[in-house]
């Protein structure tokens, strides 16, 4: 995903993130214990106890991955996006090697130049100036045959991806005028947006959906024309009512990211990048970063619920951009991504280990539900068996019970009509 909240951290950067924690002479319930950037709260036990994944995760595994590589015809600069997407989001090239040929290189070329912005905003290391200038004139060096960024990105694979642009140019001056028009405003909307938040903090819930927006909601939008001037998809998928759909979608998942992210953006450097908004934190604590000290673990556990709850709201619209979806390949595109947000706000919900460590579905159960999701009613499901999962957790004490479990019991309402 987009922007900070749903970016990867870096281990080295964390590591010396915590060993400044653990010398810094403070209180030791303020350290987080070591390596628990990388400690994730699936146990061998767990695991074990879910044998059935194994098949899936062996499938995965020996057919999918496979797809993954260039096709040989493939011109150099083709064989380059191929490469760099399977490096940068392996997720990503999962679900595109799947798309018909019409849609898979402007999807392709559409993820690397988003994630280049991304890369950008994400590299803390560059002056705030520099920054925002670098990603709001970026849309206007899309298709220049010697562009790249050099010195810019937090990992190798981003550095790279940024100092050969001049590749994925390549392939996006061959798109048609319609995919190039399209990736060129969903980027110059979004670099403006990340540089306006790279100058301003998320303060107001109004903040809030406004920087998802921009990350991820026009990512929404862009995917839907694209879908739709491929021929794959109607023309409904260039009407503001489905575009106001797509966006609520991107809100869904980039949501689901910065809430699991918690740790991992209150522990970057050199400063902590906060994307959960004042307007909520403020409520259970003083100072966001309290929540992960143990004797906040109520408040902490408190905020965390309204964060998934607040990212709950955005699923009927999820459902009713999805039944709209005709093409089996373009569905599961959309589909992957959104079932492993409600399964990770599923895991999320009432989890402490959001302020411990790293959060995450089991490989096994993520492959399972990639396989499975296919049509509109696996995805029901899919929705239907995680809404009941947080709903039976739900404390009376929580003080956002009320409307977590309406927004549980609205999902499973909508899932069990499939309407």
């Amino acid at each position: 995903g987009g922007g900070g909240g749903g970016g990867g951290g870096d281990d080295d950067e964390y590591e010396r993130a915590q060993d400044a924690l653990a010398v810094s002479g403070g209180d030791p319930d303020d350290a987080v214990p070591r390596g628990a950037h990388t400690r994730t709260d699936v146990t061998l036990g767990e695991q074990l106890w879910h044998l059935d994944e194994l098949v899936y995760a062996a499938y995965f595994k020996a057919f999918v991955y496979k797809k993954q590589s260039a096709p040989r015809d493939a011109t150099a600069a083709e064989r380059y996006c191929y490469e760099k997407l399977v490096q940068v989001s392996r997720s990503f090239a999962a679900v595109i090697v799947d798309t018909p040929r019409e849609l898979k290189m402007p999807m392709m070329v559409f993820y690397l130049v988003l994630r280049a912005l991304d890369s950008i905003e994400d590299d803390m290391s560059v002056p705030v100036a520099k920054k925002c200038a670098a990603l709001r004139a970026f849309h206007r060096h899309l298709g220049e045959a010697d562009y790249a960024v050099r010195g810019v990105g937090e990992k190798p694979e981003e550095r790279d991806l940024l100092e050969h642009f001049d590749r994925v140019n390549a392939v996006y001056a061959a798109l048609g005028a319609n995919a190039r028009a399209v990736i060129a405003d969903i980027c110059a909307r979004m670099g403006a947006g990340m540089a306006h938040f790279a100058e301003h903090d998320v303060v107001s819930t109004a903040d809030y959906e406004l920087y998802c927006h921009y990350v991820a909601g026009l990512v929404g939008i862009g995917c839907s024309q694209l879908f739709a001037h491929s021929g794959l998809e109607s023309g409904e998928f260039l009407d503001a009512r489905v575009h106001e759909l797509a966006n609520q979608m991107g809100l869904f998942l980039q949501k689901t990211n910065i809430t699991r992210d918690y740790l991992e953006d209150v522990l970057q450097e050199p400063a902590p990048r906060v994307f959960w908004p004042r307007d909520v934190w403020s409520r259970y604590t003083s100072d966001i970063a309290l929540l992960r000290r143990a004797r906040h673990e109520r408040a902490a556990r408190r905020a965390l619920n309204h964060m998934v709850t607040d990212a709950l709201a955005h699923v009927p619209a999820c459902l009713d951009y999805m039944r709209r979806l005709r093409h089996p390949a373009v569905f599961r595109f959309c589909a992957i991504p959104q079932v492993m947000a409600i399964a990770t706000l599923a895991r999320c919900y009432d989890n402490v280990h959001v302020f411990r460590g790293v959060v995450k579905i089991r490989k096994g159960e993520a492959v399972r539900q990639l396989v499975r999701t296919t049509d509109y009613a696996s995805l029901c499901a899919a929705f239907a068996h995680y809404a009941r999962r947080i709903d039976a957790r739900v404390s009376p004490l929580d003080p956002n019970a009320a409307r977590t479990r309406r927004a549980c019991r609205d999902v499973i309402a909508l899932c069990e009509r499939r309407t």
